[in-house]
């Protein structure tokens, strides 16, 4: 036919061009109703943003407070300063010489030590009978 795909004629063009400019009941036009809706997509958009951000900035408040709540936990189930110095945690106040003294028992031990080399045993050494190793005997 002679009103093929491309060719068409210049009134159904007119006749679509006039739709979008036509006013209806309420007195919009078809390009007004787009503009509408695409500011009220824009805003949306804004609103869903601002929603995002008061989220995130409510989870940051609960990662704070959960922080706190742990933190004050600890500070209230620590154990005692005499508890840390039973268990050897905290130095206690020893005189400066006893420690000297403590010092100087563990350098003689050491220095009465065999050297690492003396001590290792040749990977090809058999282990001495009924050794166990990693809990399976040998």
């Amino acid at each position: 036919g002679a009103g093929g795909v491309g060719g068409g004629g210049g009134a159904s063009a007119a006749s679509h061009a006039s739709v979008f400019h036509t006013v209806d009941e309420h007195g919009h036009t078809l390009a007004e109703y787009a503009a509408m809706l695409r500011r009220r997509r824009a805003s949306y958009r804004e609103e869903a943003e601002e929603d995002a951000s008061e989220l995130q900035a409510q989870h940051r408040q609960l990662a704070q407070l959960r922080a706190v709540e742990r933190l004050s936990a600890s500070l209230a189930n620590r154990p005692s300063e005499q508890a840390l110095l039973e268990r050897h945690i905290l130095r206690g106040d020893e005189e400066p010489e006893l420690l000297a003294a403590k010092r100087k028992r563990l350098e003689g031990f050491l220095a009465g030590r065999p050297p690492p080399e003396v001590v290792a045993v040749p990977p090809d050494a058999a282990p001495p009978a009924g050794a166990t190793f990693a809990g399976s005997s040998l």
